[in-house]
């Protein structure tokens, strides 16, 4: 299916997450040195395919406009990328009512909700929850989280990204 959707598009930039950091380094050794990437860590809930980040970490995402708010009309939605966090916690998903519960199955309540994606998909990552109380996650899975720009072509990232738990597409400026 995302092979009819993207053939050889060209893509401009590329979103991998894993349990394994080794992975994710291997991947990102093999670019060139002049790629703009980062890489970082954060949680993951499986079941409700949430993403736990603390802000310093999700602050790194804005750099390569990883997170980008959706706006919606008709059946037509746009991307623009998010330049700046707010103060406290903030979930970013299309479902402003989503409740998370952290490791003492307390209620998180984030001060906002915005409907904010990781690249231009919530196809793997439904929720992402930017907190200052990350510590209260630790039972979760840590994953690792890289994004690099790039000017591939799709059906070769999809092809060279096939080992990782979550690869994703996504065109930010290039800049």
């Amino acid at each position: 299916m995302a092979y009819n959707t993207f053939r050889h598009k060209p893509v401009h930039g590329t979103i991998l997450l894993d349990y394994d950091k080794k992975k994710i380094d291997k991947h990102l050794s093999h670019l060139d040195q002049e790629t703009k990437k980062i890489d970082t860590e954060g949680k993951w809930l499986e079941d409700e395919q949430v993403l736990i980040l603390p802000k310093e970490n999700a602050q790194k995402l804005l750099k390569l406009q990883v997170l980008n708010k959706v706006t919606v009309n008709k059946d037509k939605y746009s991307f623009k990328p998010v330049t700046q966090l707010p103060e406290g916690s903030i979930l970013f998903s299309k479902e402003p009512k989503f409740t998370i519960k952290n490791d003492f199955g307390e209620k998180v309540v984030p001060k906002q909700t915005e409907y904010t994606v990781l690249g231009e998909s919530s196809m793997f990552v439904k929720h992402i929850l930017v907190t200052d109380d990350y510590q209260t996650f630790q039972n979760a899975h840590s994953i690792y989280l890289a994004a690099f720009k790039s000017k591939e072509d799709a059906t070769k990232t999809l092809t060279n990204y096939k080992d990782i738990k979550i690869n994703q597409l996504y065109n930010p400026t290039m800049n």
